[in-house]
């Protein structure tokens, strides 16, 4: 029984950095390399993981819709990094 619940909060969390992710990470690099999101990929992944991880629901939910997914990418980036980080 529990081998199924982790294999549902894994997929769910794996799909979530698939989606949310690397879009965003792809997005922040193109835009703002030198900021500390574009510089450090690994430490970011890392604290995005455990991020999504403590707040997994929300995060499933918010991948399964495609709007509130772009409206989630938008946001993020808007937060992480600032007009002056930008080229």
């Amino acid at each position: 029984m529990w081998e199924i619940i982790l294999a549902v909060y894994l997929s769910g969390l794996l799909m979530a950095m698939w989606k949310l992710w690397l879009p965003i990470h792809l997005q922040i690099r193109k835009e703002a390399p030198y900021s500390l999101v574009g510089r450090y990929p690994f430490t970011m992944c890392m604290t995005i993981f455990f991020m999504f991880a403590v707040a997994w629901p929300m995060v499933v939910w918010v991948c399964l819709n495609d709007d509130y997914a772009e409206s989630f990418k938008h946001a993020f980036i808007d937060g992480a990094i600032t007009n002056d980080e930008r080229q």
